[in-house]
């Protein structure tokens, strides 16, 4: 009779390790699962980051581009107006010589 207690029990306990063991692999799937999904959200949070890095590069670069461009301008520009003061120079220069040259011939 006491054979068969530690029969039933030693059944019940490898029963209850099993169950156990089903149970642990259960939440080992899960635990798995629950991981992988948050290592894919992970993912696609770091895709955006990367992204917003990238556009924050790129937006950088097209600053970098806009002032250069605009230093151009300003440059051009002066050479423009330096050019245009010379060539106003040069038309009253020239338009003093002709007052001159009609004075002179008028005389």
């Amino acid at each position: 009779m006491l054979r068969v207690e530690q029969t039933q029990r030693c059944s019940a306990e490898t029963k209850a390790r099993l169950e156990a063991e089903e149970a642990a692999k259960r939440a080992l799937k899960e635990l798995e699962r629950v991981q992988a999904e948050i290592e894919s959200e992970r993912s696609m949070f770091m895709s955006d980051a990367e992204k917003q890095a990238d556009a924050q590069r790129a937006a950088a670069v097209a600053a970098r581009e806009l002032a250069a461009h605009e230093a151009a301008a300003l440059q051009e520009e002066r050479a423009a107006r330096v050019a245009a003061e010379d060539a106003a120079r040069h038309v009253s220069a020239t338009l003093t010589q002709l007052e001159q040259a009609r004075e002179a011939n008028s005389e």
